[in-house]
Parts: C-alpha cells; structure tokens; sequence
C-alpha cells in the first residue's frame, strides 16, 4: 500500500518533476520512501534514466546503498541497462570507491564499486557484461572494478569468472553480426 504523497513521489521521481520533489520533500516524506517493489525514488530515477533527478535526491540525502527486493543497487541498475552518464553521475556524486586496501576502511559515504547484488551474485561489472554495454564496462573498468571477481552458485559448488562471461558474450555478439543462428534465434 502507497499513501498519495509516496505515490506522487515515485511519479514525480519517473517524470523528473524536480518541482514536486522539492515540494515532498519539504513537507516532510523521507527521499527513501520505497514504493511497494521496494525501489526508492533513486532507484525509480536510476531506473528512469532522469540526471537530474537522481542528482538531486542524492543531494538531499538519498541513501544509495539500499537494495531494491531483487538485490540490485543503483549501480546495478545504471549498468544493466547501459546508463553510461548515470554511471558516471553516480560515481561522481556518491565518490564510489574501491576499500583502501592498505588501511583495511572504507569511506561510510561510497559504496564498493564490486558490491554484488545478494539474490544473482552480480556487480555491476557482470550486468554490464551481460547485457552487452561495453562502453559501461570500459568505464567501470578504468574506474577500479576488479575483473577477476568470480560468480558462485548458490550452493557454491561452481563458479565462473568475469573474464568468462565477457567472452562467452564477444562469442555471442560475433555469432550475431556474422548471421549464425544462436539457440534457435537470431
């Protein structure tokens, strides 16, 4: 169940009305409010692809590191659908860094660029992958995120690699230029 004020704040979030945003806001409703999916109004923006909205809640405090119910975070969502300017947004605004390695800490206001989402598994690097959005995985790349994280099974018997999976997709998108019928499909 929404109340009304959460509703126009997800409506608000989708349709980048910055203007009713601010107004929500001021009136007291949290920039965190879930809508019943569990996505917040950053990951309604994220998702939505609205810049300037997603700045703007990150400004007035929008936590970052929530999961939506399926697990994925905003960095998961910007990369699964090959947002490179949100990518970018979001590690700019929210200075998405790799743990200090030689101090053992890490920043309470980042997020590790390789968080895995708990349900797949997945860092933002893999959904990047797996979607095909090279230019996303170029940029995470240059930006810190390990390639060597590996994907376990839930029950952890096997795994398979970010190098795999980038390879087993580069197999899959040549196939398709070259017009080779993959699993019955083009």
């Amino acid at each position: 169940y929404l109340s009304k004020e959460s509703e126009k704040l997800a409506i608000a979030a989708n349709s980048g009305d910055l203007k009713t945003l601010e107004e929500l806001l001021q009136n007291g409703l949290s920039p965190d409010t879930p809508d019943v999916l569990g996505r917040t109004p950053l990951h309604i923006a994220v998702l939505a692809n609205q810049l300037e909205v997603a700045k703007f809640l990150i400004d007035k405090g929008a936590d970052p590191a929530v999961h939506m119910k399926d697990g994925r975070n905003v960095i998961h969502i910007a990369c699964e659908y090959g947002y490179l300017d949100m990518l970018a947004l979001l590690l700019e605004k929210l200075r998405l860094s790799k743990k200090d390695s030689s101090e053992g800490e890490e920043s309470t206001d980042s997020l590790d660029l390789d968080e895995v989402n708990p349900t797949t598994q997945l860092a933002g690097l893999h959904y990047a992958i797996l979607f095909g959005h090279v230019d996303c995985v170029e940029y995470l790349l240059n930006n810190g995120a390990m390639c060597d994280k590996m994907i376990w099974s839930s029950d952890k018997n096997y795994a398979v690699s970010v190098m795999v999976l980038a390879a087993q997709r580069i197999e899959m998108v040549t196939q398709r230029l070259n017009g080779t019928v993959i699993n019955n499909k083009l």
